[in-house]
């Protein structure tokens, strides 16, 4: 049996910056220490998009994984502005509600996901204003053969580590188009993640950076993420940061649904001392009922898990806490790799099942669809 270290090599382990760098061998930090530098670059991508003026019907977003969770984080900021739904696809196929008058977003950083390609074309059979959203691939070149609008995305990095561009070119197209407007919150959140960075980046010890401690609090437990609201979409990228990142099994849910059929099955939980409660939390944002079902489900299942931990984004704005929150937990599955010494980059796992799933041709059925192939 594996035997883990103890707590004080733990915390010996995060602050020893050659032994981050032999686990990290592909030097994911790299990654997650440009992701404010990556913010600007997404909005001068987003600026060179010729997006004109719409008025759709609803707002969809086709991604998968990493590439996908951009749109989930979208409609949780948008929730309360846009009189239009955005809807979040994560499928195949577009629901019966997209239609002509929709504006669809097709988004794959690598630009070979099938089921954003097959969801291209759904949107393409059915008249829509599609945009493409790419590194290249598949998806810029049908784009270009379709004369649909393109976003190129700089090519070589990890899905998961490119949400910047995932993300921020979404916001920079809708604003284009006229349906928000987010320049002040932008001027703010920026910064902000650059100061975040400042504090949460490697050489900063334990004592004095809050990933690291989160990272040791969760270490050998299973997290459990849970969100509320608006951090819907950053609860599921935590998740799957924490799978990705540091090969570890995680799950998400939200308030106040989770209070209403997953607490329950805490009761005859028989091994909740292994698993990790982190909150994500926002005192602008949680409702007085929120807050208060937070506050009692903590209390409810303190004795019953391994351990509690809450999660904060900072900032005036509700786009400054979100992007300073995921900033966090980004690094937070970061340091949990170290501890467990994993390589970050490396999703073998996804690998393996693509290769199984090439012999299916999904993009090669998509392009005859289309009359392309």
């Amino acid at each position: 049996m594996r035997k883990f270290p103890s707590a004080l090599c733990k915390l010996q382990l995060l602050d020893d910056l050659a032994r981050i760098r032999s686990v990290d061998r592909h030097n994911f930090l790299e990654f997650l220490l440009r992701f404010p530098d990556m913010c600007y670059d997404a909005l001068r991508i987003g600026d060179r998009l010729d997006m004109p003026s719409v008025s759709p019907n609803l707002i969809a977003i086709a991604g998968m994984g990493g590439s996908g969770v951009g749109g989930e984080v979208l409609s949780d900021l948008l929730a309360n502005e846009l009189e239009i739904p955005v809807i979040n696809i994560h499928d195949y196929a577009l629901p019966a509600c997209v239609r002509q008058d929709s504006l669809v977003f097709a988004v794959s950083y690598s630009g070979d996901t099938e089921e954003t390609i097959s969801s291209f074309a759904d949107a393409v059979e059915r008249g829509c204003f599609v945009v493409g959203i790419s590194s290249g691939g598949c998806l810029e070149k049908l784009c270009k053969r379709l004369g649909r609008l393109h976003a190129k995305l700089p090519a070589g990095i990890p899905p998961r580590a490119a949400f910047p561009y995932l993300f921020l070119t979404l916001l920079r197209a809708l604003e284009k188009a006229g349906l928000v407007d987010k320049r002040a919150e932008l001027d703010e959140a920026i910064p902000a993640l650059e100061d975040a960075r400042d504090s949460l980046r490697p050489e900063i010890p334990m004592e004095r950076n809050e990933a690291k401690r989160i990272a040791s609090k969760i270490f050998g437990k299973i997290p459990f993420v849970y969100g509320f609201g608006p951090y819907q979409g950053a609860a599921i990228r935590l998740k799957n940061q924490l799978e990705e990142n540091a090969k570890t099994v995680a799950k998400c849910q939200v308030l106040p649904e989770l209070n209403h059929n997953e607490v329950v099955g805490w009761e005859r939980f028989e091994f909740g001392s292994h698993v990790a409660l982190i909150f994500l939390r926002d005192s602008e944002e949680e409702s007085s009922p929120i807050r208060a079902r937070i506050e009692a489900t903590k209390e409810l299942l303190a004795g019953k898990v391994g351990c509690v931990e809450e999660m904060r984004g900072r900032g005036r704005f509700r786009l400054t806490r979100l992007l300073t929150c995921i900033y966090l937990g980004d690094f937070v599955s970061y340091y949990l790799s170290i501890l467990r010494e994993v390589e970050p980059t490396l999703t073998e796992s996804i690998t393996r099942l693509k290769e199984r799933l090439r012999a299916v041709d999904v993009i090669g059925g998509t392009l005859r669809r289309l009359g392309l192939a």
